[in-house]
């Protein structure tokens, strides 16, 4: 979708390789204007609402799939069990954000037993600021639309969404598993965490010389 509409440049009719493509003006369906909410990651949540297919797969623009797109609907067994599938992000050591105090609160609205951080997440507590990459996101609209509303309702705000956005957590991280967390529905993480594939470069402060690191994973 583009929000910008004096940006934006027209498809072609003939250019048969964007006959799949649809984009959506979200400034035809909200005032974003009124909330200060003119672009970036925050503006996704609303995109949720106008787009009309009820399985969606959310991706950031930095996203690339080496797999077709369709096995993350017919394949992917915690979508099919919950409706909504999320991918766990790198661990990073707690610097900026306080994410710990953060998850306690949501955890509060939670009844006892009933939480997916009762067996999942705790073991992160206080050793990374991030838990949920939220580039890559499976949900049914079907299933979930009170969630879909709900971080609309928390992004909307902007006195709130500044305050979670500047001592909890970077961007929209930790938006969607949290709230589905708060309002007890269900949700289910990948099962694998991620990795890197690569090599990092370093250079000496008293050399030229460069030397390449293999990295594995985080």
């Amino acid at each position: 979708y583009y929000k910008q509409k004096n940006t934006t440049t027209p498809l072609s009719d003939d250019d048969e390789s964007n006959s799949l493509l649809q984009f959506y003006y979200l400034i035809d369906y909200f005032d974003l204007d009124l909330v200060n909410l003119q672009r970036g990651w925050n503006t996704k949540a609303f995109a949720l609402l106008v787009v009309p297919e009820t399985e969606l797969l959310i991706l950031d623009a930095d996203v690339i799939l080496y797999q077709k797109p369709e096995i993350f609907f017919g394949q992917q067994s915690g979508y099919l069990r919950s409706g909504a599938l999320f991918y766990h992000d790198r661990s990073k050591p707690p610097l900026s954000y306080d994410l710990h105090t953060y998850v306690n609160w949501i955890c509060s609205f939670s009844p006892s037993g009933g939480s997916k951080l009762s067996s999942r997440i705790p073991h992160l507590f206080g050793k990374s600021e991030h838990l949920q990459e939220s580039g890559v996101i499976v949900l049914d609209k079907r299933r979930h639309y009170k969630s879909m509303w709900a971080i609309c309702l928390i992004l909307g705000r902007e006195d709130i969404r500044n305050y979670i956005q500047t001592d909890h957590m970077y961007g929209d991280k930790e938006i969607y598993w949290s709230t589905f967390e708060a309002l007890k529905e269900p949700y289910e993480f990948a099962q694998y965490y991620p990795g890197v594939i690569g090599a990092t470069l370093t250079t000496g402060f008293t050399s030229s010389t460069t030397t390449s690191v293999p990295i594995l994973s985080n």
